[in-house]
């Protein structure tokens, strides 16, 4: 008989090999003003990307995501984690073309507000994927990646 925790904790490590080769350009958090729940924070994810592909990077297919839905400590809801990889444009403020997005597909702009989105330099030696893939051994969680194509 199989134990769901020891896969849970197999599927983490290896996703931890596979995400800790990849030159990662950013780490992500993001938060909303409302609840979250784990299926309103994949559609976000997706509406996210869709977005940032087409509006930021011009529909290049050298964007990834690769995000989880981690619980918040004292709430039923979830707040979200990504790493970003994305190509260079010459001439354009991607962090502020990532945070606009955000607030667009969040909701925020509608409300006259901002939803907290922090877009960190990805530093390899914070082991930021080591972090993101502790999630994916718990149960109740859900991620993704999203890898050049619409979803």
């Amino acid at each position: 008989m199989r134990n769901k925790k020891t896969d849970l904790f197999n599927y983490a490590k290896e996703m931890d090999k596979f995400l800790s080769k990849i030159d990662w350009d950013l780490f992500c958090t993001f938060t909303t003003g409302y609840p979250l729940s784990l299926k309103s924070a994949r559609r976000l994810m997706i509406r996210f990307y869709n977005r940032i592909q087409k509006s930021v990077f011009n529909n290049s297919k050298n964007v990834l995501l690769y995000w989880v839905a981690e619980q918040n400590e004292c709430k039923d809801s979830y707040h979200l984690h990504g790493l970003i990889k994305h190509p260079n444009i010459e001439g354009y403020n991607v962090i502020d073309g990532l945070n606009n997005s955000y607030q667009i597909v969040s909701g925020a702009k509608k409300k006259k507000t901002n939803y907290r989105i922090d877009l960190d330099k990805y530093d390899k030696t914070l082991f930021g994927a080591k972090y993101l893939t502790k999630t994916q051994r718990l149960d109740g969680h859900d991620f993704d990646i999203f890898i050049g194509n619409d979803i």
